[in-house]
């Protein structure tokens, strides 16, 4: 669904529905403009003393759904990442941050096999100024993760970037080379 069908679901809603989903997103709001701000809040906290304040007259209480619990408007927070997903996004950081800080490149190229070389096999000295707990680090986080990061080129080319697949598709690629 794009951003334009959103608001055009939203601008069908009745004023009343508006109202009550404008007001059940204070608390999630609140927390987003204080985690901004720098002096984050229990999201918990924020909701129980929410509950406290009595409703407006003007909003309905809430009887039954009344956006799909698919919508995009029905839950304002993404779920919560599981351990995989942190491991992959935190994988594809320290891939860049090898690049960037031992080669000053974004990417350099043939990144992916140097550096799961010294993953499978951690150096006992420092490798461009990483220690060896680095790339054991490396090592955890694609087995957590389940994957590996590769350099997809793409036309245009702004379309190119890091991709994550499998550790398996990655083992295929590593064989065919």
């Amino acid at each position: 669904m794009t951003w334009i069908e959103n608001i055009d679901r939203w601008r069908q809603l009745p004023a009343e529905t508006k109202l009550r989903l404008r007001w059940e997103a204070i608390p999630d709001d609140v927390a987003r403009s204080m985690t901004f701000a720098g002096e984050p809040v229990p999201i918990g906290t924020l909701r129980a003393a929410f509950a406290r304040i009595p409703c407006p007259a003007a909003i309905k209480p809430k009887q039954e759904p009344i956006l799909a619990a698919n919508h995009p408007l029905s839950n304002p927070m993404p779920p919560e990442p599981t351990r995989a997903d942190l491991a992959r996004e935190l994988l594809l950081c320290k891939m860049r941050e090898y690049s960037q800080d031992g080669f000053c490149a974004s990417w350099m190229d043939g990144l992916e096999p140097e550096l799961w070389q010294l993953a499978v096999s951690p150096p006992a000295n420092e490798v461009a100024g990483f220690p060896p707990a680095f790339f054991i680090r490396i090592r955890q986080l694609a087995l957590l993760a389940d994957g590996w990061w590769v350099w997809e080129a793409a036309t245009p080319p702004e379309s190119s970037g890091p991709v994550f697949i499998s550790l398996s598709e990655w083992e295929r690629r590593r064989e065919a080379r």
